[in-house]
Order: C-alpha cells, then structure tokens, then sequence
C-alpha cells in the first residue's frame, strides 16, 4: 500500500489563512500601540509645557515690586514706590488675561520705566501666551509669544487677587493648555502665587 507524505491543498490554504490571520491581527496591534504611545508623548509634551509655563509665571511674578533698596529709601522717596500688580485685558479678550508688573532687575534701587526689561507682563492673546515687551501696555500689539500656536492653544489664562498671607496679597492664576493636534489632549493648573513685595 503507497503512503503519502506532506500537506494536502485544503491543510495548506488552512495554515495560511491562520497565518494571514495573526499578521493581520498583529499589525493591527502595532498599530494600535503606536497610536497609544504618539498620544502619550503629545500628552506628556503638553504637561511639560504647562509646567515650564506655571515656573515661569510664579518665579516672575514673585518679584513684582522688588526694588533695591531699603524701606526708608522707598517711603522717603514716592518714586521709588514699587509699583502694584496691575491686571487688565486685551479688549478682544476675556477680562483679567493680562498682568503687568514691574521689579528692580539690574538692582540699582530703582524701577527705571525707560527700561523695557524692567516692566513685564504676560497676556491671553490669540490662544496663545505672551510676554510684554518694551512697556506696551494690554491693548497694544508687539507683544512676544511664549507659546507656539501650530503646536498647542491656550484655552485659558487669567489672573486675580485671591487673598492675603502674612500681609502680602496672594493671586490666584488659572492656566490651561490644549493641544492642536488632538482637542482631547488638555492640561491645566492653578497657581497661587504670593507678593511679598506688592505694597
């Protein structure tokens, strides 16, 4: 009696429609895995820039009203008088979006106000946030972007005064992100940020 050895055509289209099947299911899988890990990294890169943001924005306005000088030296002169946190907005924009403050930088006891660097300021303009640049006051154009709008939207940032500790206002600051690419990617903070120097 002949014996055959080998597969049959039915036992062959059998193994490769079960290997078909598990390429497919596995390139699905990388797929699927590759989408999750692009989605975690746009998220991680937005938490990093709300965080780089929220450092920026505490340790500026932390020295609002500094000046380099005693407090005889102010009080005996009212110019030397730091200035109060002054909040406002754009008049396209939401109301208590834009900051403007001032410290003594260079430390040579006074604010000089012909100093654009010694008057700063952030703002909501656009969605995106921006830095005051050479004394521009809220209404005006010129200011800098600090975020990048083809990348992610600033969907919020406002300012107010929250309270008092220790006879130094408190301000409260909301700040929240979102991403472009993707309108379910959002992050955001609230900073309570203490003026020791505001009087």
């Amino acid at each position: 009696m002949l014996t055959s050895s080998g597969i049959t055509l039915v036992e062959l289209t059998i193994a490769m429609a079960i290997s078909t099947t598990l390429v497919l299911f596995s390139a699905m899988g990388a797929a699927t895995i590759s989408k999750e890990l692009g989605y975690f990294q746009q998220q991680l890169a937005l938490h990093s820039e709300l965080r780089l943001l929220s450092q920026s924005l505490s340790l500026q306005l932390q020295r609002a009203g500094y000046v380099a000088s005693t407090f005889e030296e102010i009080f005996a002169n009212g110019a030397l008088l730091p200035p109060s946190i002054e909040i406002s907005h754009h008049p396209l924009e939401v109301e208590n979006s834009c900051v403007l403050f001032s410290y003594d930088k260079n430390a040579d006891g006074d604010i000089t106000h012909e100093d654009p660097a010694e008057l700063l300021g952030f703002r909501l303009r656009n969605k995106a946030l921006e830095y005051r640049v050479a004394s521009k006051s809220c209404a005006q154009g010129g200011w800098h972007d600090l975020t990048d709008a083809s990348e992610l939207y600033v969907t919020q940032f406002t300012i107010s005064l929250h309270g008092e500790v220790n006879r130094a206002p408190v301000y409260k600051v909301k700040l929240a992100l979102q991403s472009k690419a993707s309108a379910k990617l959002s992050a955001e903070q609230h900073l309570y940020i203490r003026v020791a120097n505001a009087i």
